[in-house]
């Protein structure tokens, strides 16, 4: 691994629809229903989640959300 302070990086549409992730996932994925996605559409500005633990590598995560163009 060439980054190990990331677990991992992705991208969703407009709709929380992840279409790109660097660790295989199970698709169709969402991140609709998580806060920080809705705050980052709500205010068109950058959101940021509370620490958690990775579903998907038991990692401790923070998950970013930067709504695009």
């Amino acid at each position: 691994m060439q980054h190990p302070l990331y677990a991992n990086f992705g991208a969703a549409d407009w709709a929380g629809s992840v279409f790109c992730m660097t660790l295989p996932q199970r698709m169709p994925f969402s991140i609709a229903a998580e806060d920080y996605f809705r705050q980052a559409m709500t205010s068109r500005d950058f959101a940021i989640s509370p620490y958690e633990i990775s579903k998907t590598n038991s990692q401790a995560i923070i998950n970013p959300g930067v709504p695009g163009c």
